[in-house]
């Protein structure tokens, strides 16, 4: 556990980024050699089993290192290979590790306590009088019209987590094991301290102005509650309404789809170019990393249009079957166990994955964060004991919802600039 307890400091607090003596280290490149030798020496035999999930993250990083190998290379793409790797090593490494469901609670109680932290330090650089965080960061970009009427920048960290929309999905990833205790038949004081804990998450994914993070919150919340209700159709049209009054309510710069700064037009730009580089580049994409030199301006700020640009329709497909696969393996548990509170704990770890996907939608959300909750779901997999396998009828699933994806980003983008 000492290790995942360092990886998650690693990961979200970055000391390395930021705090001295630890400023310029390579955690990974020190932490994950001696967490694989230890491994090695005591649980070989978890490290090298493979699933059916395992199988396809292992054949999406390989065809993202062949699509790297196959077009025009640069510094981005060589660090894009060596992240991937460390990335599946990272994901082994967990499965490894956590090899009960209790074991994989501690890990999730970490995780909200370090994300607990960046929520501390999000609201307090928001209210700094100097406009400062504790790295030093300053706010991010904000539009014209919001520094008119009085408000400030959006709040950001460092590492992964620079830019306001990327900060926000640390802050969504652990949301859903916060909130999971509003759901749960537990003590009203247990209830109590979620609440206070799930308000202050939600303060500070407010701060960071984030469309994206918005839009991920609202779905977090619906999903809890879709979860835990037998809901009529005209329930679910009120909780519909509810979110669109909601979303109304937002700042103008979390909801409009055209903005002064063109925020939202150059993101639509962005996914009309991917769709581009898949059309004419199908099997092998750009490669990774060439993205922004074949848009000459920006990155996809959608990380399926941008894995579709850059490893083609195989690797944007592979990408899919594993997220599939994730939410299969957490859909079987939860189907199998009995105990109300593991499958509520299963359910919000599909619901944080989903929150991420939703994120992803608007910004490039490729991080070791996701691969961290499928990891997660792996775990729990393995925990089922059950084969989890990846049928004809659901391949041909991916694969048309990778084509109705290109088509439709192709149409949206053609009605959106008319």
């Amino acid at each position: 556990m000492l290790f995942i307890y360092i990886y998650l400091t690693k990961l979200f607090i970055a000391p390395q980024w930021w705090l001295e003596p630890f400023i310029g280290i390579r955690v990974d490149l020190i932490l994950y050699p001696i967490w694989l030798t230890y491994i090695s020496l005591t649980k070989t035999h978890y490290f090298y089993k493979l699933s059916t999930l395992d199988k396809y993250l292992i054949l999406f990083v390989g065809w993202l290192l062949i699509s790297i190998l196959f077009n025009e290379k640069n510094g981005l793409s060589v660090q894009h290979a060596t992240q991937y790797v460390l990335w599946l090593v990272m994901f082994k490494l967990f499965q490894a590790t956590v090899l009960d469901l209790e074991t994989l609670k501690k890990v999730v109680m970490a995780l909200c306590i370090v994300v607990f932290v960046l929520v501390v330090e999000g609201i307090q650089h928001k209210l700094s009088a100097d406009g400062l965080g504790w790295a030093g960061q300053d706010l991010g970009w904000v539009q014209k019209e919001v520094l008119a009427a009085g408000g400030t920048g959006r709040t950001r960290w460092v590492s992964i987590f620079d830019g306001p929309g990327v900060f926000c999905i640390a802050y969504t990833t652990a949301l859903p094991f916060v909130m999971r205790y509003l759901f749960m038949p537990v003590k009203t004081k247990i209830k109590l301290v979620s609440l206070v804990f799930t308000l202050l998450f939600l303060l500070a994914i407010y701060y960071t102005g984030s469309r994206g993070g918005f839009l991920a919150a609202l779905t977090i919340i619906t999903l809890f509650i879709m979860y835990k209700s037998n809901l009529s159709m005209s329930k679910l049209a009120m909780i519909f309404g509810l979110l669109v009054v909601l979303f109304a309510m937002a700042p103008s710069h979390l909801t409009n789809t055209k903005d002064s700064s063109n925020s939202a037009q150059h993101r639509v730009d962005m996914w009309g170019k991917g769709a581009t580089m898949a059309r004419y580049n199908p099997v092998f994409g750009v490669g990774r990393g060439n993205y922004k030199r074949h848009s000459y301006l920006l990155i996809a700020h959608n990380s399926m249009i941008e894995i579709m640009a850059e490893t083609g329709f195989p690797g944007v497909f592979l990408w899919l079957c594993v997220l599939y696969l994730a939410f299969k393996n957490l859909y079987v548990y939860h189907k199998k166990e009995e105990k109300e509170e593991n499958k509520m704990f299963a359910a919000a770890v599909a619901i944080s994955l989903a929150g991420y996907f939703v994120s992803s939608i608007f910004v490039t959300a490729e991080f070791e964060t996701m691969y961290m909750i499928i990891a997660f779901a792996g775990v729990i997999g393995s925990i089922s004991k059950e084969e989890i396998k990846l049928t004809m009828r659901e391949k041909l699933l991916v694969m048309g919802t990778v084509i109705f994806v290109f088509l439709f980003t192709k149409f949206f983008v053609s009605i959106y600039f008319s």
